[in-house]
């Protein structure tokens, strides 16, 4: 099979209306990507009313913002909306051996404090987040802080424990695996040969 690569426009339609900003901050020595959707100009449909800024954390680790990019179209409601790339994901930084290079970044400390010099780096006063899947540990990470300006937050795929989120994926996903396969995955679980 073949995969399909389709435009973001021929999944929302027409998005010729709204502005993209693409600038970078560094933190720890690597540059980190966000990218700022407006509208392009008045349009006169909504006036130019601000609703705020909506600031949207993308899942993995690992993935980029690309796939939550329908969030574009709260522009048009007159919401500003921030993405950026995590550390290690689409036009940020990459760190080849994070363990060896920046062990910092497997910790949930580092994914805070990005997410706070991102909101200093973008002199947001009032905000919401939109966290999506890992997104969302973030989200309520930051959120327990109880930082001035946060609005509110949207948790879309929401993971809370951690714990709870291995046992789930034993019971309802690595269990129709072959046997052979389990066994292997709980070897290399046991040996932490995760290479």
């Amino acid at each position: 099979s073949s995969a399909i690569n389709l435009p973001l426009d021929a999944l929302i339609g027409d998005i010729s209306d709204i502005h993209c900003e693409q600038k970078n901050f560094e933190l720890n020595g690597l540059q980190i990507a966000t990218f700022t959707y407006t509208l392009s100009s008045w349009t006169g449909q909504e006036g130019n009313k601000s609703n705020g800024t909506v600031v949207a954390i993308h899942g993995g680790p690992a993935f980029c913002h690309n796939y939550i990019l329908p969030l574009i179209l709260l522009v048009r409601d007159g919401y500003t909306v921030v993405f950026y790339d995590q550390a290690g994901c689409g036009l940020s930084s990459i760190v080849k051996d994070p363990e060896l290079e920046a062990p910092w970044l497997l910790t949930i400390e580092y994914y805070i404090k990005e997410l706070e010099e991102l909101i200093k780096f973008m002199n947001l006063q009032h905000f919401f987040l939109y966290g999506s899947s890992w997104g969302t540990i973030v989200c309520q990470e930051y959120a327990v802080k109880q930082p001035k300006g946060l609005m509110g937050m949207i948790l879309d795929g929401a993971l809370s424990d951690a714990e709870l989120y291995i046992q789930t994926q034993w019971r309802d996903r690595i269990s129709t695996l072959p046997t052979i396969t389990q066994n292997l995955l709980k070897q290399c679980i046991a040996n932490k040969d995760f290479q």
